[in-house]
């Protein structure tokens, strides 16, 4: 049972994009969706910046909301928890210079 659970946790939906090909969704792997996430926002235009902040929001509260008592795992959400803060700051200087559309 839990490998169907890992399993569905790390599947990556498949959507059509807007010029008709497919394209794979948001994941469902924190990892992954962190990496998404990054790609985005330095891609993205200023009206997708409220989706960006509703992922944003998610991830924190997945992170922040998921402490483990094995070490291993604890670390890796940490882990995770400072390069999404890192992704922040990175932001927040590309928009405090000007840098962003």
């Amino acid at each position: 049972m839990s490998a169907l659970i890992k399993a569905l946790d790390s599947h990556t939906p498949v959507q059509i994009g807007e010029n008709g090909h497919t394209e794979l969704s948001w994941s469902n792997d924190i990892e992954s969706r962190i990496t998404q996430f990054d790609f985005q926002c330095v891609r993205s235009d200023q009206a997708s910046h409220e989706s960006l902040s509703n992922i944003l929001s998610d991830l924190l509260h997945r992170l922040s909301n998921k402490k483990t008592e094995d070490p291993e795992l604890e670390q890796a959400r940490e882990d995770n928890l400072v390069i999404l803060y890192k992704i922040i700051c990175l932001i927040f200087q590309k928009i405090h210079f000007g840098l962003l559309l």
